[in-house]
């Protein structure tokens, strides 16, 4: 279930992370930040979304028959789950899952995080003295 206390501007940062390693298509793209814009305008509530299929198609621009499947793909990686309504009766209920990614954080590992002296040597040129010999011609004189 999506914490309540998660923004829908938290969950669009964790896809885009998220994304780094996964794809998404249009469809499923569009379908997902549909549901979180229905979640976000209900006040990001912590209860099933019940959205029927043809608000749905309409706000995500996907075709309602087309709408099962890219369901069914969003369930599939973990982004979604879903009840199936009645037709005519209840609307399909939705459960938003922000995105896992593999990499824990983006920049848990990234060089940007790192302040830490590194070991390696710098190919950078040293404005220090060096006392190693030179190939290079003198300008003291000899």
């Amino acid at each position: 279930m999506t914490p309540k206390n998660l923004t829908i501007i938290d969950l669009i940062i964790q896809l885009d992370t998220w994304e780094l390693t996964n794809e998404l298509t249009a469809n499923q793209k569009s379908v997902y930040f549909s549901l979180i814009q229905y979640w976000n305008a209900l006040g990001r509530t912590t209860q099933l979304l019940s959205i029927p299929n043809n608000k749905l198609a309409t706000k995500s621009g996907v075709k309602v028959n087309n709408l099962s499947r890219v369901k069914d793909e969003l369930r599939k990686l973990g982004l979604i789950t879903y009840e199936k309504g009645t037709r005519n009766i209840t609307a399909p209920r939705y459960d938003i899952y922000p995105p896992c990614s593999p990499l824990k954080s983006f920049y848990d590992n990234s060089i940007i995080k790192s302040n830490e002296p590194s070991n390696e040597p710098s190919n950078e040129p040293s404005n220090e003295p060096s006392n190693e010999p030179s190939n290079e011609p003198s300008n003291e004189p000899s």
